[in-house]
């Protein structure tokens, strides 16, 4: 079996390191090697345990005789060979005499098995001798340092009671306590010191010598003096110990003094402080108590114990399951399972309430903690119990305090100004979302404040002025903000230094949108009066020039002429509309419903946009099967359409493509819940979709805000997304938006269908003109050009026409004429009488009386006020001659 061997080879050659290894192997070795040619590489392998190194002598950056010097300095017994090519014999003979352990030539590697077993056999040899001497030498160091380890002064004597051995401490003992300039060192007798010694240690030598003697003689086992060794500047205890060892041989005496003076001193503290201990303890009002672990008995028990518990200490003392019995019957058990499971592993703190033997009932805060011993073994428990009744009583009040104010709808918090947040009542949980353990201890401005300005200077209020009150904005756990109305009261403490500031918060953040919502409204119902107003006048402008376009076309049959009354006719109605727009924004105004074909209007808008929109622009059709008309107003539906797709080119100004479609939509209750304004039903959904640059995210929350709108400068009003809103809301409909930007926008709107399709016949104005035959007709309007163009166009088509310019006239007239008035056509609003007394005066006149109301206000009220006085007839200034020709046909025939 091959012996395993730790090489290193020092050899530049790896076919001569090669050859090396072979011989080893051949001579009954398994060499595990390494090889290194370089110094640094030599010192870092000579640490890895080697049993050999084998070294060329002369290498290009290293020799053997470096590596000799390098292993000499270190101190390692590893054999040396060096196996050479070229040294002669007297270098082999000065390297053996620097250490080399044998030398060979690489030409003659044959003994190369021997020389190393060899190398390894002395190198064993003169281990094994160091480890023999090294023990002896070991031993006595690790007496002597064993010896001089010991605090104590030990001297050893031999049988005559010569000093044979001291350690250090007693060297010092002996410079500084000698008898008669003697030092008691190694060599004197310390029995002949001792009889010799005179002064104020003399009796305590003669003590120890006598007790040393005694010892030796085998009298006595061992001998123990304690003596005191006082000087003025201080006050030390010793005490000498004398013992024999030894079996075989000699007797030997061993002498120890030890300075005991700390001892002594620890002593008389500790009487001191169990003297202090039993006054504070009798004198405490908590009671301290001890208990004896192993015995199970109380050590001691204060006296405090006596007033607390009401009972005598010495009754406790002789049974100290009383302690337990003493416990309230609710508490005993929770106590009991504390005491016997936490108190031996790092005690207890439990409170509890105990019942007097006078029937009270007390709270009681009982800590107990374990004592160990040298062993770590729990021997011992101590614990102090206070009486916390009042706390108990107090805390009880401050939580019905706290309980109050957790009830309150404000939060409440009080700020310490250097320890953050101390309270935080259930209503500021609520309302901020944090709890009280979130925010204890951490400074608000730290979390519930965006805008640290504001906080900042009504903190400084409150310290300068000792309140704050007002309105700041705050931030929730969830990062909503919100506007609170804050009372901030500054606290101080019993020195009047300020301390904390007590703040009650109530949101308002709701109150105040409905505050800017009720400040909206009545800006839009001002808005309404006036343009209400100004409509009702306009369209007294409008109505003199919609009727004179009828006559005109009746008296001029000229191409040109017509063109132009067609234009003027366009823009008048267009001005109406207008108008109209204005009023069914700022009052939700209603116009005649009717049934529509969304396909006849979306054909006209076609038209009209292909007309008048940017030719970049491409608009596109497209309509459903089987399409529903539904009920409407056929000017506000055609104002959606309209209001939808001037917003759609105005969004693609490099042009793009308009798509209007049309269909049916059958709105499920699923689809109603998810889809705010809708109910469940069938719908024609016209969806408007535009191919522009879409709209921001953040913005289209906004888009149908009254007077929001992201237009330039005089390019829009803002009114025309909440009129379209508004309009579809009022024919019971909903309005969708969809908008990514950079890709289009859709706007769907939504109108409940009516029973039939497209093909069913719709109410449309009929174009023909009816005639009167003579009928007479009271027209009454307190706008001259409204009065004379009404009668010049009735009497062009047949009727008999007597004008009044207000009620008084109007009802003089009647009265004159009252036989032959077939019907009374009267303006709402005018100045001495108006419409509303005015029909009251006719009814009264004449039951019977036929009156047709008119007005440039298209409210529902006006036609409301109308139809409670019994008036079923109501024209929408400007009316046409059509129109109006229309409803007088109609009453007139009623009344035949």
């Amino acid at each position: 079996m091959s012996e395993p061997l730790n090489v290193l080879l020092l050899e530049d050659e790896p076919n001569d390191a090669e050859l090396v290894l072979r011989v080893l192997r051949q001579s009954g070795f398994e060499p595990g090697w390494q090889r290194v040619d370089t110094e640094q590489g030599f010192q870092e392998k000579l640490s890895s345990g080697l049993d050999i190194i084998l070294s060329d002598y002369d290498m290009p950056s290293f020799n053997a005789p470096q590596a000799l010097e390098l292993l000499k300095q270190s101190r390692l017994d590893i054999p040396f060979i060096i196996i050479s090519g070229t040294i002669g014999e007297d270098v082999a003979v000065e390297m053996m005499r620097k250490g080399a352990t044998d030398y060979l030539l690489k030409d003659r590697l044959a003994r190369l098995g021997i020389s190393v077993r060899q190398a390894l056999e002395q190198s064993r040899w003169r281990q094994e001798r160091n480890k023999s001497s090294e023990a002896v030498l070991e031993s006595k160091r690790f007496l002597q340092s064993t010896l001089n380890a010991l605090t104590s002064h030990i001297a050893i004597l031999d049988e005559n009671g010569t000093i044979i051995e001291v350690n250090a401490a007693w060297d010092r003992f002996a410079r500084e306590n000698d008898f008669k300039g003697a030092r008691r060192g190694v060599g004197d007798n310390y029995l002949e010191l001792c009889d010799a010694s005179t002064g104020r240690f003399s009796e305590e030598a003669a003590l120890v010598a006598a007790g040393i003697r005694a010892v030796m003689s085998g009298e006595r086992r061992e001998f123990q003096l304690e003596y005191p060794c006082h000087s003025p500047r201080e006050q030390r205890w010793f005490v000498v110990r004398v013992t024999q060892f030894g079996g075989v041989g000699p007797v030997r005496v061993v002498v120890a003094h030890e300075n005991i003076t700390e001892r002594k001193l620890a002593e008389d503290a500790l009487r001191e402080s169990e003297e202090r201990f039993r006054q504070i303890a009798e004198n405490i009002q908590e009671v301290f108590w001890i208990s004896d672990i192993e015995k199970g008995k109380i050590f001691y028990i204060s006296p405090a114990y006596e007033r607390i518990w009401g009972r005598s200490c010495e009754s406790l003392l002789k049974a100290p399951h009383t302690w337990l019995e003493a416990i309230h019957p609710d508490d005993r058990e929770r106590v009991q399972h504390a005491a016997f499971t936490r108190q031996m592993d790092g005690g207890y703190d439990e409170e509890y309430r105990i019942l007097r033997p006078d029937g009270e009932v007390r709270w009681i805060r009982d800590r107990a903690f374990p004592v160990c011993n040298a062993s770590r073994q729990v021997y011992r428990i101590v614990g102090v119990a206070q009486d916390i009744t009042e706390r108990k009583n107090a805390g009880d009040r401050l939580h019905e305090q706290a309980s109050l104010l957790d009830k309150a709808r404000d939060a409440i918090l009080v700020r310490h100004l250097e320890r953050g947040i101390t309270y935080w009542n259930k209503s500021a949980e609520t309302l901020y979302g944090w709890t009280l353990a979130e925010v204890r201890g951490r400074q608000a401005a730290d979390f519930m404040y965006l805008d640290l300005t504001a906080y900042q200077q009504a903190v400084a209020t409150v310290l300068s002025q000792g309140e704050w009150s007002g309105e700041i904005q705050q931030v929730t756990k969830s990062g909503n903000a919100i506007l609170v109305e804050g009372r901030w009261t500054l606290v101080r403490d019993e020195a009047g230094r300020p301390q904390a500031v007590l703040a009650i918060n109530s949101d308002i953040t709701e109150k105040k949108k409905m505050e800017q919502q009720f400040l909206r409204a009545q800006r839009m119902e001002s808005i309404g009066t006036l343009a209400g107003g100004i409509a009702h006048d306009l369209n007294n402008v409008l109505a003199p020039i919609l009727m004179s376009i009828d006559l005109l076309r009746l008296t001029s049959r000229d191409e040109r002429a017509q063109a132009v009354l067609s234009t003027i006719e366009a823009s008048a109605k267009r001005g109406a509309d207008m108008v109209q727009q204005i009023l069914s924004f700022a009052r939700g105004v209603e116009g005649r419903r009717m049934l529509i074909n969304v396909r006849a209007i979306i054909e006209d808008l076609q038209h009209l946009v292909q007309d008048t929109f940017p030719k970049d622009i491409r608009f596109q059709a497209e309509f459903g099967r089987d399409l529903p008309l539904f009920s409407g107003d056929h000017t506000q539906v055609h104002q959606v359409l309209l209001n939808l797709c001037v917003n759609a080119r105005d969004a693609m100004p490099k042009g793009g493509t308009l798509r209007v479609a049309a269909s049916c939509l059958e709105v499920d209750s699923n689809y109603a819940s998810m889809t705010q304004d809708s109910k469940p039903g069938r719908y024609v959904m016209i969806k408007v979709t535009d191919t522009g640059v879409g709209i921001p995210q953040n913005l289209l929350e906004r888009i149908f805000d009254p007077f929001f709108t992201t237009k330039d400068l005089g390019k829009g009003t803002g009114l025309g997304l909440s009129t379209v809103l508004a309009i579809v809301k009022s024919h019971g409909g909903f309005l969708n938006v969809y908008s990514e930007p950079g890709n289009g926008t859709t706007f769907s709107a939504c109108f409940p269908a009516a029973d039939g399709h497209e093909d069913a016949p719709a109410d449309t104005p009929d174009d023909k003109h009816p005639r009167g035959n003579g009928e007479l007709i009271l027209i009454v309007d307190d706008e001259t050009s409204v009065r004379t163009i009404t009668q010049q166009t009735l009497e062009r088509f047949g009727y008999r026409v007597i004008t009044a310019a207000d009620g008084t006239e109007a009802v003089a007239l009647y009265s004159m004429h009252r036989g032959e008035v077939a019907a009374v056509v009267t303006d709402m609003m005018m100045p001495v009488m108006g419409g509303q007394v005015t029909i009251q005066v006719l009814k009264r006149l004449d039951p019977d009386v036929r009156i047709i109301a008119a007005s440039g206000l298209s409210s529902e009220s006006s036609s409301t006020r109308a139809e409670s006085l019994g008036v079923t007839h109501f024209l929408l200034k400007p009316f046409t001659a059509q129109t109006i020709l229309a409803v007088l046909k109609e009453v007139i025939r009623g009344r035949s």
